[in-house]
């Protein structure tokens, strides 16, 4: 029988609402930014010759917001689903109405530049797919590991230290990590394969060819590790955004 869970105290239900708040601005307001309007200048950036030499400066920051919001998301959604179980609705919820955002975005974006709207929606779709995909592998993951833990509305404090790394969020911070940088390696795998295959591009030939791609897959472990220690901040952020509603809600 499922245990019934508590209700929450006012501390919990003002942690609760600023991290839906944090959600709202990750997965919905920086997809837009980053996916739409960044990208957009990137692409113009590149094809005016007056501002190339900026395209690489928008491109490394397009890329950082990236894999800051997709791993401060991923801490968002592993916090809320590890604390509060079924009553994360609206965390949860974001997170893939996210997927539909960045569709529209992706989609704008390409179709602005290129003015190509069929091949553009074919891009915009089967990456939103892959990323629902992903995010719905990582929630029943996450749902299933933590209904086993039974640490719904029952978890200790997340102290930075030791204790830390029995912590189930921790954990979920590991699985989110994992599925996340492992979908990345498969996809990587996957594209240096078709190229293999490609006639004329063929399997490398040289050491800067080889370099190419061991630092592909080099770049996503970093991230992956740099990720996950951006996931234990939220985690740490999270619990004194509990703890000031604490002192808050006892005046």
């Amino acid at each position: 029988m499922k245990k019934e869970m508590r209700k929450p105290t006012y501390s919990e239900i003002y942690m609760y609402k600023n991290l839906l708040w944090l959600a709202f601005a990750v997965f919905i307001f920086m997809t837009v930014v980053n996916e739409l309007v960044i990208r957009v200048v990137y692409v113009y950036a590149v094809t005016d010759a007056a501002y190339r030499p900026y395209a690489v400066i928008i491109k490394t920051v397009r890329e950082a917001l990236s894999v800051l919001c997709n791993y401060v998301g991923l801490a968002l959604l592993s916090v809320c689903v590890a604390y509060f179980g079924d009553n994360a609705k609206g965390v949860v919820r974001t997170a893939f109405i996210s997927n539909a955002v960045y569709l529209v975005a992706y989609f704008l974006a390409y179709y602005i530049s290129t003015g190509y709207m069929f091949e553009s929606l074919i891009l915009s779709v089967s990456e939103a797919a892959i990323n629902c995909a992903v995010m719905l592998a990582i929630w029943i993951i996450l749902r299933i590991y933590t209904s086993k833990k039974e640490c719904h509305m029952n978890i200790e404090r997340y102290v930075f230290g030791s204790p830390m790394l029995r912590h189930v969020y921790t954990g979920c911070f590991i699985i989110s990590a994992s599925v996340f940088g492992g979908t990345q390696l498969l996809l990587t795998l996957a594209d240096m394969l078709r190229d293999f295959l490609d006639p004329a591009i063929g399997t490398p030939i040289n050491i800067e060819e080889t370099l190419y791609w061991v630092l592909e897959y080099a770049e996503i472990i970093l991230y992956a590790a740099l990720g996950f220690a951006l996931m234990v901040v939220i985690g740490l952020f999270a619990q004194r955004i509990k703890d000031s509603g604490k002192v808050k809600f006892s005046k």
